[in-house]
């Protein structure tokens, strides 16, 4: 006896995609929806990124130890650096050292730009908001990109203070770190950038940070530079992501931590998109409570 099945195929692909299981615990290769164009930012002062790194361990032979955390902001139209080490991670004690380090000693900007982390909540974004009417934006989680120029800055510190640390180095064990930070942050800032075709030193005060020698900053050229790096890579990221409009109803699953525990699902969820944003961003719905994610940590799911 023989039958036939029309469309089998399409039927056992239509099965296998929608399997919940298989979506939850294989990690997909397709990467679903273009991401949206990019304005260079080029306006000084008009926007702050702040960020906290550590800890980084200095062990001496006498096997003694101090661990480094420090707060970083940066202007990113000017690429001017501060670097203040922080006693703990208390949202008040990193409001305070926000106020003084920067917003004490430089125009105020008009937004701040921060991660989701517990220490820019509360006291932060209160001191920001109510003292200061400035608005702040919150980067996604795990999405590294949003706040770019402070990730690379912190490749650099990385980079400075180990290498620095092969050396052995004697240092004041009273305060080990104020001369690292100094020497760090003057680096950073005398340091020529590519894009800027300057040190953020002269952008900043007009004249050299070594040498007596007045500098006049193009802003069009420093504009056009930015613009055209981030378009390339705009588009070199998009070549490698699926065509896919994301609709409010439509139903998402959302990266896990990439150093998940062995036998953890890749993703979780589904989640239910209640807005698209022109930003490359979801809001989607998790039980009561509402939140953001990056289409790069998404991916649709199939019911």
């Amino acid at each position: 006896m023989h039958f036939t099945w029309p469309k089998l195929h399409d039927d056992v692909e239509k099965l296998c995609k929608s399997c919940k299981i298989c979506q939850l615990t294989k990690k997909t290769k397709t990467k679903y929806g273009k991401l949206p164009p990019k304005e260079a930012e080029v306006t000084p002062w008009d926007t702050l990124c702040i960020d906290l790194i550590g800890p980084y361990t200095i062990k001496k032979r006498n096997k003694k130890e101090w661990k480094l955390h420090a707060l970083t902001m940066i202007d990113p139209a000017t690429g001017w650096f501060e670097i203040v080490q922080i006693p703990n991670k208390r949202a008040d004690e990193i409001a305070n050292l926000l106020e003084q380090t920067w917003l004490a000693r430089y125009p105020w900007p008009q937004r701040v730009v921060c991660d989701r982390g517990r220490e820019f909540m509360a006291e932060v974004q209160d001191l920001l908001t109510m003292d200061y009417g400035i608005r702040v934006n919150r980067t996604t989680a795990r999405n590294p990109q949003a706040n770019s120029i402070v990730e690379r800055v912190h490749q650099t510190i990385g980079n400075m203070i180990r290498t620095w640390l092969v050396n052995d180095p004697e240092f004041d064990e009273a305060n080990p770190y104020a001369g690292l930070l100094s020497a760090v942050a003057f680096a950073t800032r005398a340091t020529y950038h590519t894009t800027l075709d300057a040190t953020p030193s002269q952008l900043v005060f007009g004249r050299d940070a070594m040498i007596n020698m007045k500098f006049e900053a193009d802003w069009t050229s420093i504009r056009n530079r930015k613009q055209k790096r981030i378009d390339e890579n705009n588009r070199r990221e998009n070549a490698k992501r699926k065509e896919y409009k994301y609709s409010i109803g439509d139903q998402i699953l959302i990266k896990t931590d990439p150093t998940r525990k062995y036998g953890q699902n890749a993703y979780k969820g589904p989640y239910r998109i209640i807005r698209v944003n022109d930003n490359g961003t979801l809001r989607y719905q998790n039980g009561r409570i509402q939140d953001i994610v990056n289409i790069r940590n998404a991916t649709p799911y199939h019911e």
